[in-house]
Protein backbone atom coordinates (compact mmCIF):
# COMPACT_ATOMS: atom_id res chain seq x y z
CA UNK A 1 0.00 0.00 0.00
CA UNK A 2 2.68 2.20 1.25
CA UNK A 3 4.73 1.73 -2.32
CA UNK A 4 1.13 1.82 -4.12
CA UNK A 5 0.67 5.67 -2.56
CA UNK A 6 4.42 6.87 -3.46
CA UNK A 7 3.97 5.79 -6.84
CA UNK A 8 0.62 7.91 -6.90
CA UNK A 9 1.95 11.06 -5.29
CA UNK A 10 4.91 10.81 -8.13
CA UNK A 11 2.76 10.45 -10.95
CA UNK A 12 0.43 13.28 -9.44
CA UNK A 13 3.63 15.47 -8.80
CA UNK A 14 5.69 15.05 -11.61
CA UNK A 15 2.96 14.08 -14.61
CA UNK A 16 2.73 17.69 -15.52
CA UNK A 17 6.71 18.18 -16.24
CA UNK A 18 9.17 16.43 -17.47
CA UNK A 19 7.39 13.47 -19.57
CA UNK A 20 7.79 12.28 -22.58
CA UNK A 21 4.70 11.28 -24.82
CA UNK A 22 5.47 8.06 -26.86
CA UNK A 23 3.80 6.75 -29.85
CA UNK A 24 3.09 3.29 -29.70
CA UNK A 25 5.07 1.95 -32.74
CA UNK A 26 8.80 2.12 -32.23
CA UNK A 27 11.85 1.54 -34.84
CA UNK A 28 13.84 0.28 -32.22
CA UNK A 29 13.09 -2.86 -30.74
CA UNK A 30 10.84 -2.57 -27.71
CA UNK A 31 12.18 -3.45 -23.91
CA UNK A 32 8.15 -3.54 -23.13
CA UNK A 33 5.23 -3.92 -24.66
CA UNK A 34 2.12 -5.85 -24.75
CA UNK A 35 -1.57 -5.67 -25.38
CA UNK A 36 -3.96 -5.21 -22.80
CA UNK A 37 -7.67 -5.30 -23.55
CA UNK A 38 -10.82 -3.93 -21.84
CA UNK A 39 -8.35 -1.36 -21.19
CA UNK A 40 -10.82 2.14 -20.24
CA UNK A 41 -7.22 3.92 -20.80
CA UNK A 42 -5.99 5.67 -23.70
CA UNK A 43 -2.82 6.25 -21.81
CA UNK A 44 -0.58 4.36 -19.62
CA UNK A 45 2.17 5.58 -17.33
CA UNK A 46 4.99 3.84 -17.05
CA UNK A 47 7.11 4.36 -13.71
CA UNK A 48 10.69 3.17 -13.57
CA UNK A 49 13.79 3.87 -11.68
CA UNK A 50 16.99 1.67 -11.34
CA UNK A 51 16.74 -1.64 -9.48
CA UNK A 52 18.74 -0.47 -6.41
CA UNK A 53 18.41 3.28 -6.70
CA UNK A 54 14.74 4.15 -6.29
CA UNK A 55 15.42 7.55 -5.49
CA UNK A 56 15.99 8.49 -9.41
CA UNK A 57 12.11 8.15 -10.82
CA UNK A 58 11.71 8.21 -14.29
CA UNK A 59 8.01 8.70 -15.70
CA UNK A 60 6.76 8.18 -19.10
CA UNK A 61 3.54 8.47 -20.68
CA UNK A 62 2.85 6.17 -23.68
CA UNK A 63 -0.24 6.40 -26.33
CA UNK A 64 -2.03 3.17 -26.53
CA UNK A 65 -3.27 1.96 -30.00
CA UNK A 66 -7.08 1.39 -30.80
CA UNK A 67 -6.02 -2.36 -30.21
CA UNK A 68 -4.29 -1.95 -26.96
CA UNK A 69 -1.14 -2.20 -27.73
CA UNK A 70 2.07 -0.58 -26.49
CA UNK A 71 5.55 -0.50 -26.30
CA UNK A 72 8.05 1.44 -24.73
CA UNK A 73 12.27 0.99 -25.65
CA UNK A 74 14.53 2.07 -23.07
CA UNK A 75 17.55 1.05 -24.87
CA UNK A 76 19.83 1.70 -21.70
CA UNK A 77 20.98 -1.81 -20.75
CA UNK A 78 20.03 -0.65 -17.07
CA UNK A 79 18.20 -3.66 -14.42
CA UNK A 80 14.19 -1.50 -13.88
CA UNK A 81 11.90 -1.69 -11.34
CA UNK A 82 8.67 -0.87 -13.53
CA UNK A 83 5.37 -0.04 -12.58
CA UNK A 84 2.78 0.26 -15.42
CA UNK A 85 -0.80 2.41 -14.50
CA UNK A 86 -3.51 2.95 -17.13
CA UNK A 87 -4.93 6.60 -16.68
CA UNK A 88 -9.06 6.09 -17.69
CA UNK A 89 -9.88 8.79 -20.61
CA UNK A 90 -10.23 12.49 -18.89
CA UNK A 91 -9.40 11.09 -15.39
CA UNK A 92 -6.66 13.09 -13.23
CA UNK A 93 -3.34 11.56 -13.04
CA UNK A 94 -4.83 10.88 -8.91
CA UNK A 95 -7.05 8.35 -11.03
CA UNK A 96 -4.46 6.37 -12.07
CA UNK A 97 -4.79 2.90 -11.73
CA UNK A 98 -2.16 0.10 -11.17
CA UNK A 99 -1.89 -2.64 -14.09
CA UNK A 100 1.63 -4.64 -13.56
CA UNK A 101 5.03 -4.74 -11.57
CA UNK A 102 7.83 -6.13 -13.00
CA UNK A 103 11.65 -6.05 -12.63
CA UNK A 104 12.98 -5.29 -16.35
CA UNK A 105 15.75 -7.44 -17.77
CA UNK A 106 18.45 -5.16 -20.07
CA UNK A 107 18.52 -7.02 -23.27
CA UNK A 108 15.64 -9.50 -22.28
CA UNK A 109 12.47 -8.06 -23.86
CA UNK A 110 8.87 -8.50 -21.98
CA UNK A 111 5.19 -8.44 -22.81
CA UNK A 112 2.53 -8.08 -20.78
CA UNK A 113 -0.44 -9.66 -22.15
CA UNK A 114 -4.03 -9.86 -21.02
CA UNK A 115 -6.61 -7.59 -18.57
CA UNK A 116 -5.74 -4.38 -16.63
CA UNK A 117 -7.36 -7.12 -13.64
CA UNK A 118 -5.70 -10.54 -14.46
CA UNK A 119 -2.01 -10.33 -17.16
CA UNK A 120 0.90 -12.27 -17.75
CA UNK A 121 4.07 -11.72 -18.46
CA UNK A 122 5.70 -13.56 -21.35
CA UNK A 123 9.42 -13.34 -22.55
CA UNK A 124 12.64 -14.82 -20.36
CA UNK A 125 11.87 -17.69 -18.13
CA UNK A 126 12.19 -15.13 -15.17
CA UNK A 127 9.15 -13.51 -16.34
CA UNK A 128 6.75 -15.94 -16.81
CA UNK A 129 8.15 -17.24 -13.05
CA UNK A 130 7.45 -13.82 -11.79
CA UNK A 131 4.19 -13.74 -13.58
CA UNK A 132 2.65 -17.14 -11.66
CA UNK A 133 4.04 -15.29 -8.42
CA UNK A 134 2.25 -12.41 -9.36
CA UNK A 135 -0.90 -14.58 -10.44
CA UNK A 136 -0.65 -16.12 -6.32
CA UNK A 137 -0.32 -12.59 -5.61
CA UNK A 138 -3.79 -11.08 -7.55
CA UNK A 139 -6.04 -10.96 -5.02
CA UNK A 140 -4.54 -9.26 -2.51
CA UNK A 141 -3.54 -6.15 -5.05
CA UNK A 142 -7.34 -6.83 -5.94
CA UNK A 143 -8.32 -6.09 -1.96
CA UNK A 144 -5.48 -3.30 -1.67
CA UNK A 145 -6.87 -1.31 -4.94
CA UNK A 146 -10.44 -1.76 -3.54
CA UNK A 147 -9.77 -0.28 -0.53
CA UNK A 148 -7.72 2.68 -1.66
CA UNK A 149 -10.58 3.42 -4.24
CA UNK A 150 -13.40 3.10 -1.09
CA UNK A 151 -10.77 5.56 0.66
CA UNK A 152 -10.80 7.92 -2.60
CA UNK A 153 -14.36 7.96 -2.65
CA UNK A 154 -14.81 8.69 1.10
CA UNK A 155 -12.55 11.60 0.87
CA UNK A 156 -13.75 12.84 -2.01
CA UNK A 157 -17.37 12.72 -0.27
CA UNK A 158 -16.00 15.25 2.83
CA UNK A 159 -16.18 11.98 5.24
CA UNK A 160 -14.47 12.17 8.56
CA UNK A 161 -11.00 11.34 8.77
CA UNK A 162 -11.16 8.72 11.34
CA UNK A 163 -13.83 6.58 8.47
CA UNK A 164 -11.40 6.99 6.05
CA UNK A 165 -8.54 5.53 8.26
CA UNK A 166 -10.95 2.46 9.44
CA UNK A 167 -11.07 1.80 5.71
CA UNK A 168 -7.58 1.38 5.55
CA UNK A 169 -7.44 -1.31 9.11
CA UNK A 170 -7.22 -4.48 6.89
CA UNK A 171 -4.19 -3.80 5.23
CA UNK A 172 -1.78 -4.54 7.57
CA UNK A 173 -3.35 -7.95 7.35
CA UNK A 174 -3.25 -8.34 3.59
CA UNK A 175 0.26 -7.00 3.66
CA UNK A 176 1.24 -9.61 6.17
CA UNK A 177 -1.14 -12.34 3.83
CA UNK A 178 1.46 -11.16 0.61
CA UNK A 179 4.80 -11.31 2.72
CA UNK A 180 3.63 -15.09 3.70
CA UNK A 181 3.25 -15.78 0.20
CA UNK A 182 6.20 -14.77 -0.95
CA UNK A 183 8.16 -16.27 1.76
CA UNK A 184 6.55 -19.75 0.57
CA UNK A 185 7.64 -19.36 -3.07
CA UNK A 186 11.17 -18.72 -2.01
CA UNK A 187 10.85 -22.03 0.13
CA UNK A 188 9.33 -23.85 -2.76
CA UNK A 189 11.43 -22.13 -5.44
CA UNK A 190 15.14 -21.90 -4.17
CA UNK A 191 16.94 -22.32 -6.93
CA UNK A 192 14.78 -19.72 -9.54
CA UNK A 193 15.84 -16.02 -10.14
CA UNK A 194 12.26 -14.96 -9.01
CA UNK A 195 13.19 -16.10 -5.86
CA UNK A 196 15.40 -13.56 -4.85
CA UNK A 197 12.80 -11.01 -6.49
CA UNK A 198 10.22 -11.99 -4.34
CA UNK A 199 12.55 -11.07 -1.33
CA UNK A 200 12.24 -7.10 -2.02
CA UNK A 201 8.67 -6.27 -1.23
CA UNK A 202 6.76 -6.83 1.89
CA UNK A 203 8.82 -9.57 3.52
CA UNK A 204 9.81 -9.04 7.41
CA UNK A 205 13.25 -7.59 7.83
CA UNK A 206 13.99 -10.35 10.14
CA UNK A 207 13.30 -13.11 7.52
CA UNK A 208 15.44 -12.00 4.64
CA UNK A 209 18.80 -13.50 5.77
CA UNK A 210 17.28 -16.90 6.53
CA UNK A 211 15.80 -16.92 3.25
CA UNK A 212 18.93 -15.62 1.36
CA UNK A 213 20.05 -18.59 2.88
CA UNK A 214 17.85 -20.78 1.36
CA UNK A 215 18.79 -19.71 -2.18
CA UNK A 216 21.18 -21.78 -4.67
CA UNK A 217 24.17 -20.58 -5.13
CA UNK A 218 23.83 -19.85 -8.31
CA UNK A 219 20.77 -17.96 -7.85
CA UNK A 220 22.79 -15.51 -5.30
CA UNK A 221 25.99 -15.66 -7.30
CA UNK A 222 24.23 -15.31 -10.35
CA UNK A 223 23.28 -12.29 -13.20
CA UNK A 224 20.96 -10.63 -9.45
CA UNK A 225 24.05 -10.96 -7.18
CA UNK A 226 23.87 -7.11 -6.65
CA UNK A 227 20.63 -7.58 -5.48
CA UNK A 228 21.59 -9.86 -3.19
CA UNK A 229 24.21 -8.46 -1.67
CA UNK A 230 21.78 -5.47 -1.35
CA UNK A 231 19.46 -7.28 0.37
CA UNK A 232 22.26 -8.53 3.05
CA UNK A 233 23.70 -5.14 3.33
CA UNK A 234 20.35 -4.14 4.28
CA UNK A 235 19.80 -6.56 6.98
CA UNK A 236 23.13 -5.94 8.43
CA UNK A 237 22.21 -2.34 8.64
CA UNK A 238 19.06 -3.37 10.42
CA UNK A 239 21.33 -4.63 13.00
CA UNK A 240 23.16 -2.23 13.45
CA UNK A 241 20.46 0.29 14.08
CA UNK A 242 18.72 -2.16 17.00
CA UNK A 243 22.22 -2.33 18.44
CA UNK A 244 22.29 1.57 18.50
CA UNK A 245 18.89 2.03 19.65
CA UNK A 246 19.75 -0.02 22.87
CA UNK A 247 22.23 2.07 23.03
CA UNK A 248 20.54 5.22 22.81
CA UNK A 249 18.16 5.23 25.73
CA UNK A 250 17.39 7.79 28.68
CA UNK A 251 20.63 8.22 31.27
CA UNK A 252 22.88 6.32 29.06
CA UNK A 253 26.19 8.21 27.69
CA UNK A 254 25.81 10.08 24.76
CA UNK A 255 27.80 8.28 21.76
CA UNK A 256 30.78 10.56 21.26
CA UNK A 257 31.67 11.86 17.61
CA UNK A 258 32.96 14.58 15.29
CA UNK A 259 32.72 15.94 12.39
CA UNK A 260 33.03 18.71 9.63
CA UNK A 261 31.75 22.01 9.99
CA UNK A 262 30.89 24.34 7.14
CA UNK A 263 34.63 25.86 7.62
CA UNK A 264 35.92 22.50 7.41
CA UNK A 265 36.87 21.95 11.34
CA UNK A 266 36.14 19.56 13.02
CA UNK A 267 33.11 19.92 15.55
CA UNK A 268 33.44 17.61 18.37
CA UNK A 269 29.89 16.97 20.56
CA UNK A 270 32.65 16.75 23.54
CA UNK A 271 33.24 20.32 23.09
CA UNK A 272 29.37 21.28 23.97
CA UNK A 273 29.46 19.97 27.31
CA UNK A 274 28.02 21.69 30.14
CA UNK A 275 24.57 22.73 28.52
CA UNK A 276 21.99 20.66 26.90
CA UNK A 277 22.69 19.98 23.34
CA UNK A 278 20.26 19.37 20.98
CA UNK A 279 21.20 17.34 18.01
CA UNK A 280 19.06 17.61 15.18
CA UNK A 281 19.32 14.89 12.27
CA UNK A 282 17.60 16.51 9.07
CA UNK A 283 18.53 16.51 5.42
CA UNK A 284 17.98 19.81 2.55
CA UNK A 285 15.50 16.65 0.61
CA UNK A 286 13.52 16.07 4.01
CA UNK A 287 10.04 18.25 3.56
CA UNK A 288 9.69 17.78 7.26
CA UNK A 289 13.04 19.35 8.91
CA UNK A 290 11.98 22.23 5.74
CA UNK A 291 8.84 22.71 7.58
CA UNK A 292 9.89 22.60 10.87
CA UNK A 293 12.58 25.20 10.64
CA UNK A 294 10.54 28.28 11.59
CA UNK A 295 9.29 26.29 14.81
CA UNK A 296 13.42 25.78 15.40
CA UNK A 297 14.16 29.57 15.11
CA UNK A 298 11.54 30.55 17.42
CA UNK A 299 12.96 27.74 19.82
CA UNK A 300 16.71 28.33 19.32
CA UNK A 301 16.05 32.40 20.11
CA UNK A 302 14.49 31.83 23.24
CA UNK A 303 16.68 29.39 24.90
CA UNK A 304 20.09 30.33 23.10
CA UNK A 305 22.59 30.75 25.40
CA UNK A 306 21.34 27.85 27.75
CA UNK A 307 20.90 24.92 24.77
CA UNK A 308 23.07 24.61 21.97
CA UNK A 309 21.47 23.35 18.67
CA UNK A 310 23.76 21.21 16.39
CA UNK A 311 22.49 20.07 12.93
CA UNK A 312 23.73 17.03 11.21
CA UNK A 313 22.72 17.09 7.74
CA UNK A 314 22.02 13.06 6.20
CA UNK A 315 21.92 11.74 2.95
CA UNK A 316 23.02 15.28 1.51
CA UNK A 317 25.82 16.14 -1.00
CA UNK A 318 28.01 19.30 0.52
CA UNK A 319 27.02 21.66 -2.00
CA UNK A 320 23.32 21.16 -1.17
CA UNK A 321 23.71 21.31 2.65
CA UNK A 322 25.71 24.53 1.99
CA UNK A 323 22.97 25.64 -0.49
CA UNK A 324 20.10 24.77 2.53
CA UNK A 325 21.67 26.15 5.29
CA UNK A 326 22.01 29.46 3.12
CA UNK A 327 18.38 29.28 1.84
CA UNK A 328 16.87 28.83 5.37
CA UNK A 329 19.39 30.74 7.09
CA UNK A 330 19.78 28.17 10.25
CA UNK A 331 21.67 29.97 12.68
CA UNK A 332 22.88 26.91 14.65
CA UNK A 333 25.80 24.64 14.68
CA UNK A 334 26.04 22.82 11.44
CA UNK A 335 28.42 19.46 10.26
CA UNK A 336 27.36 17.42 7.67
CA UNK A 337 26.95 13.43 8.69
CA UNK A 338 30.10 10.86 7.21
CA UNK A 339 29.46 8.52 4.66
CA UNK A 340 27.10 5.60 5.09
CA UNK A 341 28.46 2.90 6.11
CA UNK A 342 31.60 4.31 7.27
CA UNK A 343 32.85 4.99 11.33
CA UNK A 344 31.64 8.68 10.49
CA UNK A 345 27.84 7.69 10.20
CA UNK A 346 26.77 9.08 13.12
CA UNK A 347 23.39 8.43 11.92
CA UNK A 348 23.83 5.05 12.17
CA UNK A 349 26.10 5.19 15.43
CA UNK A 350 22.33 7.20 16.72
CA UNK A 351 20.30 4.38 15.10
CA UNK A 352 18.20 6.98 13.10
CA UNK A 353 15.23 5.72 10.94
CA UNK A 354 13.41 8.44 10.51
CA UNK A 355 13.87 12.38 9.89
CA UNK A 356 14.02 14.62 11.33
CA UNK A 357 15.22 13.04 14.93
CA UNK A 358 16.18 15.60 17.37
CA UNK A 359 18.24 13.55 19.98
CA UNK A 360 18.81 16.16 23.63
CA UNK A 361 22.34 15.35 25.83
CA UNK A 362 22.07 16.71 28.83
CA UNK A 363 24.78 18.37 30.52
CA UNK A 364 26.95 15.33 31.53
CA UNK A 365 26.67 14.21 28.18
CA UNK A 366 24.19 11.64 28.78
CA UNK A 367 21.27 10.89 27.08
CA UNK A 368 18.07 13.15 27.90
CA UNK A 369 15.27 12.37 25.32
CA UNK A 370 14.70 11.82 21.72
CA UNK A 371 12.04 13.09 19.52
CA UNK A 372 10.75 11.47 16.05
CA UNK A 373 9.32 13.64 13.40
CA UNK A 374 7.74 17.04 13.56
CA UNK A 375 6.25 16.94 16.84
CA UNK A 376 4.91 19.26 19.37
CA UNK A 377 6.25 17.58 22.46
CA UNK A 378 10.40 18.63 21.35
CA UNK A 379 9.07 22.15 22.18
CA UNK A 380 7.16 21.66 25.17
CA UNK A 381 9.95 19.68 26.60
CA UNK A 382 12.49 22.76 25.77
CA UNK A 383 10.23 25.14 27.35
CA UNK A 384 10.33 22.95 30.55
CA UNK A 385 13.52 22.14 30.61
CA UNK A 386 16.27 24.42 28.55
Amino acid sequence: MKQMKKMKERIGGAAVCGLTLLAACHSAPADLSGRLAELESDTLWIVSSPLIDNSNVRIDTLAVGKDGRFALTYGDGMLRNVYIWGQPAGASPEGCVRIASLLLLPGRPVSVEGTPESNVMRGDSFYVDCSMLNQELRPYYDRLDSLAGRAARLSAEGAPADSISRTYAPVRSLLDGMASVRMDYVRRHPGKDAALYALTSDVPIDSVAPLLARLAPEVRSGWLAPLCRHLQEGYDKELRRRSAAERIQAGKPAPEFALADRDGNRLALASLRGKYVVIDFWGSWCGWCVKEFPDMKKAYESCKGRVEFLGIACRDTEEKWRAAVEEYRLPWLQVINGAEGTAEDVAMLYGVRAYPTKVVVDPQGRIAKVFVGNTPEFYEWLRDNG
